[in-house]
């Protein structure tokens, strides 16, 4: 099966997960958004996101279509891909971890939120983030 990666060009996130576990694994896939020419790239993506006959429609990228599914979301798609591309305990692995980081950030985002808007003071500020970032890994 081929498949069909949308994600931005140009900008390291999400969508390079994907990205790395489709080329670890030797897939059959399309980079959708880096192709040039008429209908290809980033005007391709877009269209896929506003398309109106869509019951389902990614909110952002990065999503993944494969055959009639589309799938959305790094930590879904990787779930998705797992099996199918025989990337096994590493993968889940991996998911794991972007799962457990990505909740210890969002847990430690409204306390650095409160001393963002308590203190003045510039230099603590930047001591929470970084203490924040060593202890999230």
């Amino acid at each position: 099966m081929r498949y069909e990666l949308y994600y931005w060009p140009g900008i390291p996130g999400r969508g390079e997960f994907v990205r790395l576990a489709l080329e670890a694994a030797g897939a059959d896939y399309v980079d959708v958004a880096r192709l040039t020419g008429r209908g290809k790239g980033v005007p391709a993506m877009a269209s896929m996101m506003d398309d109106e006959a869509s019951l389902r429609l990614p909110f952002a990228p990065p999503f993944l279509k494969a055959g009639d599914l589309v799938i959305a979301q790094t930590a879904n798609i990787l779930q998705f891909l797992g099996p199918r591309l025989r990337l096994g305990v590493l993968l889940r692995l991996g998911v794991a971890a972007l799962s457990v980081l990505t909740a210890v950030l969002s847990a430690f985002g409204p306390i650095t939120a409160f001393f963002s808007v308590t203190t003045a003071n510039y230099p603590f500020v930047v001591l929470l983030n970084v203490a924040v970032f060593a202890l999230a890994g």
